[in-house]
């Protein structure tokens, strides 16, 4: 329900400064603030659903995107970003997809994957060690976060970190 009918507000960063400075000024007001590190697919589905649930319980989200990689990076990223105003954030159980296209390994971004049965079982040695590379955009993603907002951190006396699917 992001409608607006219970406050909640959803928007992409775009000018961190403000924006993180005004999501630490609902410290006093919030539950505390979650960090949601998505599943493989990005910023989408069950991770949006996340999102919303703690939300609605009074929590402050912030849910940092590897997926946003620019496609210049040639590593990983769905395409341009949509903006906030292009994304479907009405429909509860996910079409609010933030990207204009996908991430797709046979594009040549070695970090785009499927977690599928038969990408396990070909090579399990070689698809463990792909997953810990991903694992270390998570890792330095959340670095990053902790890093450059240590005033949003700061601001909350309970800081949660949740993941889902690779993003746990």
């Amino acid at each position: 329900d992001r409608d607006g009918s219970l406050t909640m507000r959803y928007f992409r960063v775009s000018s961190s400064a403000a924006e993180y400075a005004m999501l630490a000024s609902y410290a006093d007001c919030a539950c505390g603030l979650v960090i949601l590190l998505h599943g493989s697919s990005g910023a989408t589905w069950s991770s949006v659903m996340y999102a919303k649930m703690m939300a609605n319980v009074g929590h402050v989200v912030v849910m940092p995107d590897s997926m946003a990689m620019p496609d210049s990076m040639g590593l990983k990223g769905s395409g341009t970003l949509k903006t906030t105003a292009e994304i479907d954030t009405l429909d509860y159980w996910g079409s609010s997809k933030p990207y204009t296209g996908s991430c797709s390994w046979a594009g040549g971004k070695p970090f785009c994957y499927s977690t599928k049965t038969e990408n396990i079982v070909h090579d399990s040695a070689a698809y463990r060690e792909f997953v810990e590379r991903n694992y270390l955009i998570r890792k330095l993603e959340l670095d990053y976060l902790v890093q450059s907002q240590t005033a949003l951190l700061n601001a909350f006396d309970k800081v949660v970190l949740l993941g889902r699917s690779e993003g746990a």
